[in-house]
């Protein structure tokens, strides 16, 4: 139910503690633990109002809803998991930065040297002739 209320700002005000504290169940069955863990995760993404709520966990639970939730144990995956998508979206940050210089380089090249073959330039730029010629069409349009 969780999952499906997701962005139901209603049913997320109401209702967050009881997807953490349902967790207790799972004491020792990582399993299902790691489980609690993706759905938490998920309910981040999605849902403001369930991440605010994380955010400022030590202030909304009772010292027996933390003992409950085993809180430590879901903080860690949490900053594990935030910690994880940073890294990956730093990566693809990169990745994609590096693409587009070497587009714009190849680009300017072709500026600069339009009697240049695709297949030169290519081989200049050690990239797949199928790229050069993708550029190459993008500046006659």
């Amino acid at each position: 139910m969780a999952l499906k209320a997701s962005k139901d700002v209603v049913y997320m005000e109401q209702h967050w503690k009881e997807i953490l504290i349902f967790a207790k169940d799972f004491k020792g069955d990582s399993t299902l633990l790691r489980m609690n863990h993706v759905t938490v995760a998920y309910l981040s993404r999605v849902s403001p109002e369930f991440n605010e709520k994380i955010n400022n966990i030590n202030n909304l639970l009772t010292t027996e809803e933390t003992s409950v939730v085993e809180l430590n144990h879901l903080v860690r995956g949490w900053e594990e998991a935030q910690r994880t998508g940073f890294k990956q979206g730093e990566e693809v940050g990169i990745e994609k930065g590096i693409n587009i210089g070497v587009e714009k380089a190849v680009a300017r090249y072709i500026k600069k040297v339009p009697e240049a073959d695709d297949a030169t330039i290519a081989q200049l730029f050690e990239l797949p002739i199928q790229i050069v010629t993708e550029i190459r069409a993008g500046l006659n349009k």
